[in-house]
């Protein structure tokens, strides 16, 4: 049996860039137009600084997400228990779907601008990363690096990279789901 490979895009918001960082918000965009969004409820609230009060505390709130999703959009807020049993519910409706069009069975591969945090804090959802479901390749794809080897500024702002297909006007960065959403055209561009 043949395998159908089907990427996602991965952004998370977390607490910090350290070792005890915990997730605020999380987005996976399939490249089908399926997408899932998560607020955390039991993120450690001490780690939050004047960085997120400003750039990503005030863009959570499952009201304000733009629900304009081609596909299956799954909004969660919860308990990262109950978001990683979420998680595993969307992939196997996404892999369901995409299955059904073939004999393939389907194989899951994460991309993310650069994954040090989101992955680690993605694959602690299910333990670790040798927890993680078995359709999902343990080793994500980074945009930055696509990015280097296109010969891209890597330091410049992605929004300004892609030259449609988002409103670079309404585009709200710090949101897990505008992000994952930018990192999908940014993959469909360059790769």
């Amino acid at each position: 049996m043949m395998r159908k490979l089907i990427r996602i895009y991965l952004d998370t918001e977390f607490t910090g860039l350290h070792q005890y960082s915990t997730l605020i918000s999380m987005a996976l965009v399939a490249e089908t137009g399926d997408e899932f969004y998560a607020e955390f409820d039991d993120y450690d609230k001490s780690q939050i600084g004047p960085w997120h009060e400003e750039n990503v505390l005030p863009h959570l709130g499952l009201e304000k997400i733009d629900l304009a999703a081609t596909g299956i959009l799954k909004v969660v807020k919860g308990d990262s228990e109950d978001i990683r049993r979420q998680i595993v519910h969307w992939l196997n409706e996404v892999k369901d779907s995409c299955s059904h069009e073939s004999d393939e069975s389907v194989f899951f591969q994460f991309w993310s601008d650069v994954p040090a945090y989101d992955w680690v804090l993605f694959c602690n959802l299910f333990g670790s990363a040798l927890d993680i479901p078995k359709d999902i390749h343990y080793m994500p794809m980074d945009v930055a690096t696509l990015l280097y080897v296109k010969g891209q500024n890597i330091d410049q702002a992605r929004i300004e990279m892609i030259g449609h297909g988002m409103n670079k006007n309404q585009f709200l960065a710090h949101h897990a789901l505008w992000d994952a959403r930018l990192i999908k055209k940014i993959v469909d561009q360059f790769l």
